[in-house]
């Protein structure tokens, strides 16, 4: 129904599916643009975030390609987020699988600020490649607080 199923373009465009107003999940893609990852950049680039008040947890979809070699990464990963409200966020991290066609391009962490959860990536240095691309489908799920949610 028009009233449960929400489209908000101002909000990185997510799909909000709600029940008398109050917000269950969204459906969108990772709150940063992503360009070409240069493989040997040696450190953790953040892919999504978000606030764990607002959303408690998010599973994620995602694909990476190694745009020189023609090779791909596919993982699924569960985030929870646990803000305490005296000091950051915690956050907690589940890859279930990781698959790839050659070698393995990179490797997925967290890391948190104040109430914001990151997901990130840190591309795996590959003889001959020049970049990695990124593509996150994640699925918000809202917070059970009071916080408006």
């Amino acid at each position: 129904s028009v009233a449960d199923i929400v489209l908000d373009p101002s909000d990185d465009k997510h799909i909000f599916f709600q029940e008398a107003g109050t917000t269950h999940s969204a459906i969108g893609h990772g709150t940063v643009e992503i360009a070409n990852i240069a493989d040997n950049v040696g450190s953790a680039q953040t892919i999504d975030t978000f606030d764990c008040t607002t959303y408690q947890a998010v599973k994620y979809l995602i694909v990476v390609e190694d745009i020189t070699n023609d090779n791909y990464m596919t993982t699924e990963i569960l985030l929870l987020g646990d803000e305490n409200g005296s000091s950051a966020a915690n956050a907690y991290m589940t890859i279930y699988a990781v698959l790839f066609n050659d070698t393995e391009l990179g490797t997925f962490g967290t890391s948190t600020s104040s109430n914001n959860v990151s997901l990130t990536y840190t591309p795996t240095d590959i003889s001959g490649s020049n970049s990695h691309r990124v593509r996150v489908v994640a699925n918000r799920i809202a917070s059970l607080s009071d916080s408006g949610q």
